[in-house]
């Protein structure tokens, strides 16, 4: 059985590492994907609240909802 060490992060990936982590926002994901000990992909789950905003509540109460 072989043992694959992991090799560090380029500067390259870093920086893609944070572009990505900027662009998810407050309920997102980035998942990062090896294979053979090595950043394969850099995957990005972004999320939104389904709920209503307290904006949207107001809206709704001073009719301008519809």
């Amino acid at each position: 059985m072989s043992v694959v060490h992991p090799s560090p992060l380029t500067d390259r990936q870093i920086k893609q590492i944070e572009r990505a982590l900027s662009d998810v926002g407050d309920y997102g994901e980035v998942q990062l994907v090896k294979e053979k000990g090595q950043l394969r992909f850099v995957r990005k789950v972004i999320s939104e609240s389904a709920l209503p905003t307290p904006a949207d509540f107001r809206r709704e109460q001073s009719g301008q909802g519809r």
